[in-house]
């Protein structure tokens, strides 16, 4: 039998009853008999939401599912409707809580390369920079509205931050955009080299030009914010919570850091370890979640 304590005094706390929040959701309620002090079983403050319908909309939505199909399977798994404008405000919301990390085991050359990003308005365009590590397959990369020189110098400043200080690449791989040799001279100080590929079979950026290939599924934005809300869940599932098909484990795990979770992003404030959930939809079973 678990015996939980007052966080006040230390006192051994009762059960009082149940706290309903919206949508069929009940909490446990404490009660300190010697000083009084109430608490609730909530794992989401904050939330009217149950944690892991949260997660498993922001998760389908990271993976490129339209908006209008996740309403439709959150309903499925929890006879709950959400609107999905709570699913941008939740995408937004979790961008900004990812956490800091630096990776090791990097290999000394690293592929780098960019694409077009897609957007909802006519004639706009984004770029979406990749800095490949061929090795543990771990990704870093950047939305932009250009290919200038302080785009790129943006991209690799933002990737070197998750780089061990003691860590320099000895050369990174790219096309002949013009941009990338003075931004690599001026983040890396010299020390590392442009690696221009020469030819698609004997000298390619293959490593990296083929994680493009997922580029269908990627939303359209309206803007650069909202496109590296977006950028920055995908990157931080791509690294920590897919296992890579070569490697048999995450890319963060093949860099010396443990498997992430969403709850690790969310910041709840105890840790639960959330289980697999296979979701169905009709006869067709679209994935395992987490």
């Amino acid at each position: 039998m678990n015996l939980r304590s007052c966080q006040d005094c230390g006192f051994r706390l009762v059960k009082n009853g149940h706290k309903k929040l919206k949508y069929r959701y009940e909490l446990q309620q404490w009660l300190c008999k010697s000083c009084g002090a109430e608490t609730t079983d909530n794992d989401f403050k904050g939330m009217w939401y149950p944690r892991k319908l949260v997660i498993l909309a922001v998760d389908l939505y990271t993976i490129g599912l339209e908006t209008a199909r996740i309403v439709e399977i959150v309903y499925e798994q929890y006879e709950i409707w959400i609107s999905e404008s709570i699913i941008y405000v939740w995408e937004e919301k979790f961008s900004r809580k990812i956490p800091k990390h630096e990776f090791e085991n990097l290999a000394k050359i690293l592929h780098d390369d960019d694409t077009q990003f897609p957007t909802k308005r006519k004639g706009r365009k984004l770029r979406q920079f990749g800095l490949k590590c061929p090795k543990t397959k771990v990704m870093k990369t950047h939305i932009s509205e250009g290919k200038s020189e302080e785009d790129v110098c943006e991209h690799f400043w933002k990737a070197k931050q998750s780089f061990k200080p003691s860590y320099t690449p000895g050369s990174i791989r790219t096309d002949s955009l013009p941009s990338y040799y003075p931004a690599i001279n001026k983040v890396f100080n010299r020390d590392t080299k442009q690696d221009r590929f020469v030819s698609f079979k004997n000298h390619s950026n293959n490593e990296i030009e083929n994680e493009w290939r997922e580029k269908r599924k990627f939303h359209r934005f309206d803007s650069v914010i909202q496109a590296q809300a977006w950028n920055d869940l995908w990157e931080w599932r791509r690294n920590f919570i897919r296992v890579h098909s070569t490697l048999k484990k995450t890319p963060a795990e093949a860099a010396g850091l443990e498997r992430g979770s969403w709850s690790e992003i969310i910041k709840i404030s105890e840790i639960i370890i959330m289980p697999m959930l296979e979701i169905t939809v009709g006869s067709n079973n679209i994935g395992t979640f987490y």
